[in-house]
């Protein structure tokens, strides 16, 4: 009996030591996680921007985001605005030679604004537009059609993620099978090792791409194109090219969902092809770009916001029909889309 307590001791310290090591390997495991940024996934920590919710949807402004990059609040000249993300915005220049201090030099006429910030998606940027539109009317929205534009932005905690196409159940998260929802949620949120493992392995959403595109202009991009049309903005949609090949290349043979947003708003929007624009004006991609992705240069914004310009000058010399003499008051426009 005397020598019960130390086998007792025997075995309580190599169990202590194994449950100190596995939560030793979890630690590492999980701050290792936390290092690593997630495959196929954008996300935006939203406690270290200035960010806000407008109807669920997250919006924010970047750090650098100021009144020469966006522009200042108009008085007696038509206002254009430029709706998009880091495209618009201008990743990777000065504010001077960002894309709405070219399209303004090119429109000393008008007074061009942005509004436009880094990874929004379509439902992002009409979150803020909305907001820009219950204190302002623009004349003329210039509005970015990218290949980001369908995906949306879930939010939890203090982090936005965009899972894109590749991994993504609406604007929920991906699931893997036999987990539930409630219990993947709570995992997903704290968990870096888990999020890791449920983006390596989930495979891509059922829904086509083609589907996700058609959704998106149907559901969305044309909806907010009639809103815009009954407070009497002029809309423009800038078709965004990929920058890895030549502009020539690329406007051969467009992104393949681009005819159907020509073929849903063509006959009540000004439609620009920016490969084939570029590619006209015997513009180098590569003095263009400052990736081969999607963002221009100095010079290449420079181009971009003369092709722009063009698009736009003409629709700020046709008054809008409530300035037009005799006519009836503009109607009252009806509420922003969810």
């Amino acid at each position: 009996m005397a020598g019960q307590p130390d086998e007792a001791l025997g075995w309580r310290g190599p169990l202590v030591a194994s449950v100190l090591g596995v939560v030793l390997a979890v630690g590492v495991l999980e701050a290792a996680a936390r290092l690593r940024p997630l495959e196929r996934v954008q996300t935006i920590d939203l406690s270290v921007v200035e960010s806000d919710l407008v109807d669920g949807v997250p919006t924010w402004r970047a750090s650098d985001s100021t009144a020469v990059r966006m522009g200042t609040a108009c008085s007696a000249s038509p206002e254009v605005a430029l709706v998009g993300s880091s495209i618009f915005w201008g990743s990777g220049v000065a504010d001077h030679e960002s894309l709405r201090a070219q399209v303004a030099r090119h429109l000393p006429e008008a007074c061009v604004r942005s509004v436009a910030q880094p990874a929004y998606t379509f439902a992002n940027q009409a979150a803020d537009l909305s907001r820009h539109l219950s204190h302002h009317t623009p004349r003329v929205v210039v509005w970015e059609v990218w290949r980001n534009s369908p995906n949306r932005w879930t939010v939890l905690g203090d982090t936005a993620y965009n899972f894109g196409g590749e991994a993504q159940h609406l604007d929920d998260l991906p699931v893997p099978p036999g987990v539930s929802g409630p219990t993947h949620r709570a995992l997903f949120t704290w968990s870096a090792a888990y999020r890791h493992l449920v983006i390596t392995h989930v495979p891509p959403a059922d829904e086509s791409w083609t589907t996700a595109w058609s959704d998106f202009v149907d559901g969305e991009l044309a909806p907010w194109v009639d809103r815009l049309r009954a407070r009497d903005v002029r809309v423009v949609l800038a078709l965004m090219p990929a920058l890895h090949e030549p502009f020539a290349t690329a406007a051969e043979a467009p992104q393949s969902t681009y005819p159907m947003v020509s073929r849903a708003v063509a006959d009540r929007t000004t439609i620009v092809p920016v490969a084939a624009a570029l590619a006209a004006r015997g513009v180098d991609v590569e003095t263009a770009r400052v990736d081969t992705c999607c963002h221009y240069s100095a010079a290449g914004n420079a181009e971009l916001g003369a092709v722009l310009a063009d698009a736009i000058r003409p629709l700020l010399a046709d008054p809008a029909p409530s300035e037009a003499p005799g006519a009836p008051p503009a109607p009252t426009p009806p509420p922003p889309p969810p």
